[in-house]
């Protein structure tokens, strides 16, 4: 018998018998052929098992390549995209949009009547962890869940109302998100190799995280606390990456069709900045998703002044405030360096037994301040949550 008709009864073996590509050996004995005819065989078989196979891949795609699973399981295959059907991101974007926001009517912000107030609502969110569980066994208490969290996020909702009872409808309202937005991925931080007691599985708290700021926001445009609202999302942090990230183009996206006039700022760098009259805000969370081993300090060091007056100089950040605000560390604090204000604010959730156990209790809350759009004076205050 000659090799090529050899070579075709193997392949039509094979392509029969998928189970024997794992074990080109055992074909070799039973057809008595050289190895190398059987290896050309093997390699015709999975072409034709491939080509068979395009008719079942997705739109668009090809088969890549095919493969035997364990232990004589099922064949398996990989794709690639077929030549001119590559993904129009612009595109896919849009249809994305379109999927999650069809019945989503928008909502207009109510024009200001007269003068506004010519003040700026900050509100400083920080390392809410939505998913973190303090474990029992910690030594002091930190109850935390999807009820907590929503219950948190109407307080701080009520706290808006009451300024605007002692301010007056306000110029701008600036909610800020300072990081950690969600606890972590599949049990760990985005980082990898840290593990994290939840309460949350990682769908659950992508869903808890939008779902409540929809409601927040939603609420927050009908109570006209504000002429002008501005969403900001830091998302290059230590747990949440670009988990959190996500979670955060989720809100935007929802914000971008049903609140319209909700200015959006989602950032994916470890710093970025906005201005407001007559001061500018640096935004971190404090930790980065790759980079950075040790987080920026509670204190302003020598060290730490320079690399940011760095960035103040190649930013060509010319205004008359500058302030320097990050989360990380679940704590409040202010300073002062010759060129900026130096601010942490507070976690939402508060601290986790890990940080009970290596740096005593800790209070959850959130930091907020009023500041006059042309002109120095700050009103800064904060929420604590019990």
């Amino acid at each position: 018998m000659s090799e090529t008709v050899l070579e075709d009864q193997i392949c039509d073996f094979l392509v029969e018998r998928k189970g024997y590509l794992k074990s080109l050996r055992r074909v070799s004995k039973k057809f008595n052929a050289p190895m190398e005819v059987v290896r050309r065989s093997a390699k015709r078989a999975r072409k034709q098992i491939s080509k068979e196979h395009n008719n079942y891949a997705p739109e668009g795609m090809k088969v890549k390549s095919a493969w035997q699973g364990g232990s004589g399981g099922e064949m398996r295959y990989s794709y690639e995209k077929e030549k001119g059907n590559d993904i129009d991101p612009k595109e896919l974007r849009k249809e994305i949009l379109e999927s999650l926001t069809k019945s989503i009517k928008p909502h207009k912000l109510r024009p200001i009547k007269g003068s506004s107030n010519q003040k700026g609502l900050f509100l400083f969110t920080s390392d809410k962890h939505v998913g973190a569980h303090t474990k029992e066994s910690s030594i002091y208490q930190n109850q935390y869940d999807e009820k907590v969290f929503t219950d948190r996020m109407m307080t701080l909702l009520a706290e808006c109302q009451h300024q605007k009872k002692l301010h007056g409808k306000f110029d701008t309202l600036v909610f800020m998100d300072l990081g950690d937005p969600l606890d972590g991925y599949n049990g760990q931080t985005t980082r990898g190799g840290h593990d994290l007691p939840q309460n949350l599985t990682s769908r659950e708290q992508f869903d808890v995280y939008v779902k409540v700021h929809r409601m927040f926001f939603d609420r927050l445009v009908e109570m006209d606390i504000a002429s002008n609202i501005k969403f900001v999302a830091v998302t290059s942090d230590n747990h949440s990456g670009a988990f959190g990230y996500c979670a955060n183009r989720g809100v935007d996206i929802y914000l971008e069709v049903r609140h319209p006039d909700v200015e959006r700022m989602v950032i994916d760098k470890f710093l970025d900045h906005f201005t407001y009259g007559d001061h500018t805000y640096i935004v971190t969370h404090g930790k980065d998703e790759e980079d950075l081993r040790s987080g920026l300090p509670l204190r302003i060091t020598p060290q730490v002044e320079n690399y940011i007056n760095d960035y103040i100089n190649v930013k060509g950040i010319s205004t008359p405030y500058i302030h320097f605000v990050k989360g990380d560390l679940h704590q409040s604090s202010v300073e002062y360096a010759k060129r900026f204000r130096y601010k942490n604010v507070m976690s939402m959730y508060g601290s986790s037994k890990w940080i009970h156990t290596n740096y005593g209790s800790g209070t959850a809350g959130v930091d907020f301040e009023i500041v006059e759009k042309f002109g120095s004076r700050i009103s800064q205050d904060r929420i604590l949550f019990e």
